[in-house]
């Protein structure tokens, strides 16, 4: 008995500090999708509409391979988010399309939710 709570244990402890790791630590496609929607944002910075459209569409594919290893809420939100922002970058707002390539950014980096509606 003493053994299976140990096992127990030790599978919540595991499950627990996976959960806690950012989504760019839990698979090469995440880490590539975070790179590339930070050169989506320093493109768009610089005020170039194609540039930010091409990187976002990159960092989107990335993160959408990745989910076909794993899926969280982070990981689909990003990928929504990286779609606006090519959908932005492709009628000119570059300044919009980088803000919502930027909140990819920060939704890749972030191991929690990003919802208005939790505390």
């Amino acid at each position: 008995m003493r053994i299976v709570a140990a096992l127990l244990a030790g599978l919540v402890f595991a499950s627990g500090a996976y959960a806690q790791m950012s989504l760019k630590d839990k698979s090469p496609e995440t880490a590539q999708a975070l790179k590339l929607a930070e050169e989506a944002v320093a493109v768009g910075k610089q005020g170039q509409a194609e540039a930010i459209v091409t990187k976002a569409e990159e960092a989107k594919n990335q993160a959408i391979a990745a989910q076909k290893n794993f899926t969280s809420y982070n990981l689909q939100r990003a990928v929504t988010l990286l779609s606006e922002a090519i959908a932005e970058g492709e009628k000119g707002q570059t300044d919009t399309a980088t803000a919502k390539a930027q909140t990819a950014v920060d939704v890749l980096k972030s191991s929690a939710p990003v919802d208005p509606n939790l505390p």
